[in-house]
């Protein structure tokens, strides 16, 4: 038998304490006796008074203290001992500790809330190693890989922009440095947070990034600040603020281009810094899901606890108190009443020891066993299903562990039963769930639903604002893609209608230049035929001016006579029809 709070066995103290009150209080009895009467009429007056029960319900009362007291010192027996190794993968944290990161564009200032989120994603890289890099105008290792997360918080606080005294944002520094601090022989197991406003000064971050990815380092980045940029305080004892050459005020914005930039060559992701710190879940779930290798192999024991049945005989006693009773009545009577007062613990036994596995659930989340402590929740709802707080816890460890539609069961479950403030919670942490399941539409409603209940929730504000923001974005992105698409199918329109404009001017032109080309053939025939004919014209007249021979003469006047002689003919006929008269005659039938 082990105790795991053995400091607790001071409080047996009370148990003298109450022994000691139990004798007072007896000895101021017995003289009050003794001042009403003579002390043997007062006893037979008071015949059905028992001192011996009494006594009991005194001895049980003090049992009942020791037993809870011992409950509290946590008694527990080994079980068996185990061999843990412990799996991580080094994380190399590099902040930004130039000047621009004191703009307060983002509350208090960038620089201190990249340490807040720094700060929680330590916390939540239980089982990684921890290393940190600061850069300004040049970078250094301020903390190499350890698994000493309280070591690596104290780096953490003592960032601030007088640690590097060269001015400037040098992230290519930053990102060689950090790569240098890995072990050269693994080419995995790495990952770079960088948390920066982007505003590099010529440090080269892309090829440095190039170098980062051949040696297996994953980066992911965070962007602190806004877009709108804000202002840079003054480095001199007025304040005021930073001034370029020119005198104008130094305005410093966010560059979100280099960072995703360089997250998307080397397989991280990229996320801008926001109050509710959903950022650091994400990086800290990509980060688990990462290959991990074995950091630390140590033994342990495990326990079986013993406290439950010690607050179980504790109670035991204090119920046989309540039915215990100091006058002498019938064994029937006194037997009845102790059996109702011992079915009370019983009957009430569910609830108690679905609070004593909350409990247990809730150390062992404290330390970081999730998995233990979401074992515990689940024996502790199915002992007391309408619990909500347990319901509540059971989602935080489902949360914990990545199961979103688990986690959203559960905080569904508290939300239904729990009272505003604890439902107020259960409704925000149900909306990071959604959030993280990508569903905002719901997402928006639960934080909604969580401000109703408790409208100072800045957390909740601030998630729905920006989720409303993304959705406004989203929403404009929509409208501009449809716009483009109507565009776009105007402009296919017009470029249809064009062509078809250009085929019908294309179909014209050949047909006027199908008229032409005939319209020419026709005009060289025709001329073919005029040379034709001219030449023919001109070989005749080339034969009449030949001198002709007397054959020709002769065969010539013969043609001659002939055709006189047949012009003759023709117009004695010719006289002979215009001589005749056309008369009618009746047909007689």
């Amino acid at each position: 038998m082990e105790w795991g709070h053995p400091e607790n066995f001071k409080w047996l103290w009370a148990v003298a304490g109450a022994i000691g009150l139990f004798a007072l209080a007896s000895a101021r009895k017995r003289a009050q006796v003794r001042a009403f009467g003579e002390e043997a009429l007062v006893q037979k007056l008071s015949a059905s008074y028992d001192p011996r029960r009494r006594f009991a319900k005194r001895a049980l009362v003090s049992l009942a203290v020791i037993f809870t007291v011992l409950a509290l010192c946590q008694p527990h027996s080994r079980t068996r001992e185990i061999t843990v190794e412990r799996r991580g993968v080094d994380v190399i944290i590099a902040l930004d500790v130039s000047n621009s990161m004191l703009a307060k564009d983002i509350a208090p200032n960038r620089l201190e809330k990249a340490k807040l989120e720094l700060a929680s994603l330590i916390d939540a890289l239980k089982q990684d190693r921890i290393g940190i890099v600061a850069f300004a105008g040049e970078a250094f290792i301020q903390c190499p890989l350890t698994t000493d997360k309280s070591a690596a918080k104290l780096f953490l606080q003592a960032a601030h922009p007088n640690l590097i005294p060269t001015p400037g944002t040098m992230i290519g520094a930053a990102i060689r440095v950090a790569t240098q601090a890995f072990t050269e022989k693994e080419k995995e197991y790495k990952a770079l947070v960088l948390l920066t406003d982007g505003e590099d000064q010529g440090s080269d971050p892309m090829g440095a990034a190039a170098k980062a990815k051949a040696q297996g380092v994953r980066i992911f980045a965070i962007g602190v600040g806004t877009s709108e940029g804000g202002t840079v305080p003054g480095e001199t004892a007025e304040g005021g603020f930073k001034r370029d050459r020119r005198g104008n005020v130094v305005l410093t914005k966010l560059d979100e281009g280099l960072l995703k930039r360089i997250t998307v060559m080397t397989g991280g992701d990229y996320f801008r810094a926001s109050k509710g710190e959903v950022e650091i879940d994400r990086v800290a779930a990509e980060i688990r899901r990462m290959a991990q290798k074995g950091l630390k192999t140590e033994k342990r024991f495990e326990y079986e606890e013993g406290f439950q049945q010690l607050l179980w005989l504790a109670l035991l006693m204090l119920f046989v108190e309540m039915a215990l009773s100091e006058r002498r009545k019938s064994a029937r009577h006194a037997a009845l009443l102790a059996l109702i007062l011992l079915l009370v613990p019983f009957v009430s036994g569910w609830k108690f020891y679905s609070a004593a596995r909350n409990e247990e659930g809730n150390r062992h989340y404290l330390k970081g066993r999730i998995g233990k402590a979401q074992k515990a929740y689940e024996t502790a709802l199915n002992a007391s299903p309408e619990a909500p707080e347990v319901a509540y816890n059971l989602g935080n460890a489902y949360y914990k562990e990545d199961s979103f539609d688990k986690s959203l069961q559960a905080y569904s479950k508290a939300a239904k039963n729990a009272g505003p403030a604890l439902q107020s919670g259960a409704y925000y942490n149900l909306g990071n769930a959604l959030v993280r399941k990508e569903d905002k539409k719901k997402a928006i409603e639960a934080y909604k639903q969580a401000l109703r209940l408790n409208p100072a929730d800045q957390d909740a504000k601030f998630n729905l604002e920006l989720l409303l923001k993304e959705e406004g974005e989203e929403k404009k992105k929509d409208q501009q893609q449809k716009q483009d698409q109507q565009e776009q199918q105007k402009q296919q329109q017009k470029d249809q209608e064009k062509k078809e404009q250009q085929q019908q001017e294309q179909k014209q032109d050949q047909q006027q230049k199908e008229q032409e080309q005939k319209q020419q053939e026709k005009d060289q025939q025709e001329q073919g035929e005029e040379e034709k004919e001219q030449e023919q014209a001109q070989e005749k007249e080339q034969e009449e001016q030949k001198p002709k021979t007397p054959e020709q003469r002769r065969a010539e006047q013969i043609l001659d006579a002939l055709q006189n002689q047949e012009r003759q003919v023709l117009k004695a006929q010719t006289g002979k029809r215009a001589g005749n008269v056309r008369r009618y005659v009746e047909k007689d039938w």
